[in-house]
C-alpha cells in the first residue's frame, strides 16, 4: 500500500515538473449504467414508436457524466417475428451501435415465444441473430456461442450474468462454471427477466431463481423487467432463506402511454456503481430530460392506479474476500 502510495505521488510530481495533466487510474471513480426495460410495446410502434426508442438511445450516447453500458431485461419485442426485430435493428443502429456503449441483453418470453403458436426456438433463432448484428465489442467476452447465455465484465469490478427467462440445467452449470473462474472478491449482477419481481421478498421464478442465487454467493444484485402491476420500479434489499442478503432491482415501464401524453414510455433506471464506496445506487431516469421522480404518470391499462415514482436508493456492497 505503501508503495502504491509513493508510485502515485512520484506520477504526480513528474506531471507537475512537466506540465502536464496527470493521468490517474479511472478504475476507482463511479461508473454509470443504463438499464433498458420491456421495449416490447416501442416494437410494435406504440407510445412513440421507433422515435422513442431512438431518443432514449441518442441520449444515453450523448450522456455526461458518460454511461457506460446499457442492460437490456429482456423482451425487446412483443412477438419473435421479422418485421419487429427490424424496428428494433433501426432503434439501435442508429445510435448505440456505435456510440462505444456496451449492451448486455437479457432474453425474456416475448422474445422466444408468442400466442399465435410460433415456437420457441424460431424465436430464439430471430433473437440471436438481432443480437450477432450488434457490433463486436471489448466489453462482450466470455460468450458462449449462444448470446443469451453469458457472463462478461461489466464496469468498476462488477461482471454481469444472464440466463434466458427459462433456462436449462446444462445452461445453469455452465454459468455457475463461468462464475466459478472469475475473481474471488468480483462482485456479479444477475440479468435475468423476471427473477426481482415488484412487491419484493419472493423470487416469483421460483425455486430455480433461489436455488441459482444461493448456490452463488458472488451475486450480489439481480436486475429484472416482466412483472406488471401498481408499482413500475421497486428497489430492495431482498433476504433469501440461507440469510443471505441480495439487491432486487426491478424496472417495467411498458404499457405508460407516451411521454408527451403524461406517459413513461422514455423512462428506465439509471445505475451508479462505486468502488470506493462499495456502493451501488439506482433511481428511476428518463434520460432525454434527466429527470428521476414522476407524480402522476397514467398508464394504458385502467384497472391500474396512476403511478408514482420510487425514491432512489443506495444499497452498501461490502468486498468479499474469498467467495467459493
Amino acid at each position: 500500500m505503501l508503495l502504491g502510495a509513493l508510485n502515485r505521488s512520484f506520477l504526480l510530481m513528474v506531471c507537475l515538473i512537466l506540465g502536464a495533466a496527470p493521468v490517474l487510474s479511472e478504475s476507482a471513480a463511479p461508473v454509470l449504467v443504463y438499464v433498458e426495460t420491456d421495449t416490447q410495446t416501442l416494437s410494435t410502434g406504440g407510445h412513440g414508436g421507433l422515435r422513442t426508442w431512438k431518443a432514449i438511445h441518442s441520449a444515453v450516447c450523448d450522456h455526461e457524466p458518460p454511461i457506460r453500458a446499457v442492460l437490456h431485461v429482456g423482451d425487446l419485442v412483443d412477438q419473435p417475428v421479422d418485421g419487429q426485430y427490424r424496428t428494433a435493428e433501426y432503434a439501435f443502429e442508429d445510435r448505440l451501435d456505435g456510440c462505444g456503449v456496451a449492451l448486455h441483453a437479457a432474453v425474456g418470453n416475448h422474445d422466444y415465444d408468442t400466442p399465435d403458436g410460433i415456437h420457441p426456438l424460431q424465436g430464439l433463432t430471430r433473437w440471436f441473430a438481432w443480437r450477432a448484428a450488434r457490433p463486436a465489442q471489448p466489453e462482450r467476452q466470455q460468450m458462449t456461442a449462444q448470446p443469451s447465455i453469458f457472463v462478461s465484465p461489466l464496469a468498476a469490478g462488477w461482471w454481469v450474468a444472464s440466463l434466458p427467462n427459462l433456462w436449462s440445467a446444462a445452461e445453469e452449470a455452465w454459468l455457475r462454471n463461468e462464475i466459478a473462474r472469475l475473481p474471488p472478491d468480483a462482485p456479479v449482477l444477475f440479468l435475468h427477466h423476471s427473477c426481482a419481481q415488484p412487491s419484493g421478498g419472493q423470487w416469483k421464478t421460483g425455486r430455480m431463481c433461489t436455488a441459482l442465487l444461493e448456490a452463488l454467493p458472488r451475486i450480489r444484485a439481480v436486475v429484472s423487467g416482466h412483472w406488471l402491476g401498481p408499482d413500475r420500479e421497486t428497489f430492495s434489499m431482498e433476504t433469501l432463506p440461507s440469510g443471505r442478503e441480495v439487491i432486487s432491482i426491478y424496472g417495467n415501464y411498458q404499457h405508460t402511454r407516451k411521454v408527451e401524453d403524461g406517459g413513461l414510455s422514455r423512462w428506465g433506471l439509471l445505475i451508479e456503481l462505486d468502488p470506493t464506496s462499495h456502493t451501488l445506487s439506482v433511481k428511476p431516469y428518463d434520460p432525454v430530460t434527466g429527470k428521476h421522480s414522476y407524480t402522476a404518470a397514467k398508464q394504458s391499462y385502467t384497472p391500474l392506479p396512476t403511478l408514482k415514482s420510487d425514491d432512489p436508493a443506495s444499497f452498501e456492497v461490502p468486498p468479499l474476500e474469498a467467495t467459493p
